[in-house]
């Protein structure tokens, strides 16, 4: 109980605090004159704002170069490796007539666990980890210059694959 009344007495008094000014404000009472002649009972003139015309800049003629012929674009060019060496990796392949053949692409899980450690990556030339959803992701593994004995858990193709292996 004694809580309750400690409360209701702070909060009147902080209430009782709180006064509001009336649009009059407060009034001061202050000396007509100060020490050095200043009369404080004139009300001072407010200051005007005058606008004063400011000169705007007039473009200056430049001379205009005239277009020249435009030069021809260079034709792409591509990066010649020798003979045996992969172009993916850039390193020598111990058989060159590996190099003849298409590049293979294998989808590799991720997901579930049970399915790790995984077999044949260390083997691909390229390996690209892509996201899946649901906190899940895949690895898609390019084989060129080097053969893997065994690569899995291999997972099957999506649409997206088809496009990749147009490129």
């Amino acid at each position: 109980m004694q809580k309750i009344w400690l409360f209701l007495s702070l909060l009147i008094f902080s209430l009782s605090a709180c006064t509001t000014v009336g649009t009059q404000g407060v009034n001061f009472i202050l000396e007509s004159q100060d020490k050095e002649g200043v009369d404080f009972t004139k009300e001072l003139a407010s200051p005007t704002l005058t606008q004063t015309p400011t000169q705007i800049p007039t473009a200056v003629p430049t001379a205009t170069a005239t277009p020249g012929p435009s030069p021809t674009p260079a034709p792409a060019t591509y990066f010649y490796f020798e003979q045996g060496v992969n172009p993916l990796t850039g390193l020598p392949v111990s058989d060159p007539s590996i190099l003849n053949r298409r590049p293979v692409m294998v989808k590799v899980s991720n997901w579930p666990r049970e399915g790790r450690p995984h077999a044949g990556l260390t083997s691909a030339d390229l390996v690209f980890e892509y996201f899946i959803g649901y906190q899940m992701n895949r690895f898609l593994a390019v084989y060129y210059g080097e053969d893997a004995e065994l690569v899995g858990p291999v997972r099957s193709g999506r649409l997206v694959d088809a496009q990749l292996a147009q490129l």
